[in-house]
């Protein structure tokens, strides 16, 4: 992929669900212990925004992507948030275990 730009979603305190996007990777990523601590399982969906706090991450490409090319949404957008990234620290584990 070509020419892709990361954008990400923060928290903005004191404003309800305030949320604000940047340009940019994000200053942090989610760790391990807070992606597992805030999985599906544990059902935290309802949480507020916080100030400053990583909340989404959007990589867009204006060609779309190869494996969106029969979809009928014909998205330029991939997102990626906290589950996304429980499961990819969990698949990274597993493969540096294998190898």
């Amino acid at each position: 992929v070509y020419n892709a730009t990361w954008h990400y979603v923060e928290g903005v305190g004191g404003r309800g669900f305030g949320m604000q996007v940047k340009k940019g990777h994000p200053p942090q990523l989610w760790t391990d212990d807070e992606v597992r601590k805030g999985s599906v399982e544990d059902n935290n969906d309802n949480e507020k925004p916080e100030d400053g706090r990583l909340e989404l991450m959007v990589l867009t490409s204006k060609k779309g992507w190869s494996y969106t090319e029969f979809s009928m949404e014909g998205s330029c957008d991939i997102y990626v948030n906290k589950e996304v990234m429980r499961v990819w620290y969990k698949i990274l584990k597993d493969m540096d275990e294998y190898f």
